[in-house]
């Protein structure tokens, strides 16, 4: 066997694999049989594989990873994003650590915490953009209510009191929800139920 077993008489460049013909019959260029190879612009190079990037205190942590995203810093430095039903890590393939959690934000009513997490069940994305991870999570419940009365939303401090009219709401202590008020930007947002004073 030859010092270089990627070049053979007579060929000046690979440009592919033909593994159907009989070797005696294979043109020029091509190989009858290459493993972990590419033909790169007529030169037969060794695929890298793959990095693994998998650290004992990843297995270690017994999180539930749900999804993950690229993170590209304005000076250039690469994180691997995961997201986990409790709280955000950060992997650096550069330096091989895991950082600790960034929890998601909870909030205390009653005595209990509310978290805005995500269940396994969730569909869920995230993504990068203006040097912000978003994560996309959880189905609405399709419901949209025209809030009524008089007043229909009003405003104390950091709670938000809406009136449905003769509508049930439905939601209880510690839901999510969405107020979009055109005329009143202050007062949209993302706020959790605190109190639910009747079911209208």
């Amino acid at each position: 066997m030859p010092n270089n077993p990627y070049q053979t008489e007579g060929d000046l460049g690979f440009v592919g694999i033909s593994s159907r013909e009989n070797p005696v019959n294979i043109p020029a260029g091509f190989v009858q049989y290459a493993q972990n190879m590419r033909m790169d612009r007529g030169e037969a190079k060794v695929r890298p594989g793959c990095l693994d990037l998998t650290t004992t205190d990843i297995v270690a942590s017994n999180k539930k990873f749900l999804t993950g995203c690229l993170y590209t810093t304005p000076s250039g430095v690469q994180y691997i994003v995961l997201v986990s039903e409790t709280g955000l890590y950060t992997y650096s393939p550069a330096t091989m650590l895991f950082s600790s959690a960034y929890n998601y934000p909870t909030q205390t009513i009653g005595g209990t915490s509310y978290v805005r997490g995500i269940t396994e069940s969730d569909p869920v994305d995230a993504f990068q953009a203006e040097n912000k991870i978003y994560i996309l999570r959880g189905y609405s419940r399709n419901e949209v209510f025209t809030i009524t009365g008089s007043p229909a939303v009003s405003r104390t401090g950091s709670t938000v009191t809406l009136n449905f009219g003769a509508t049930n709401h439905g939601y209880a202590i510690g839901d999510e929800i969405i107020v979009y008020v055109p005329t009143h930007p202050d007062l949209s947002g993302s706020y959790f139920v605190e109190t639910v004073p009747s079911s209208t």
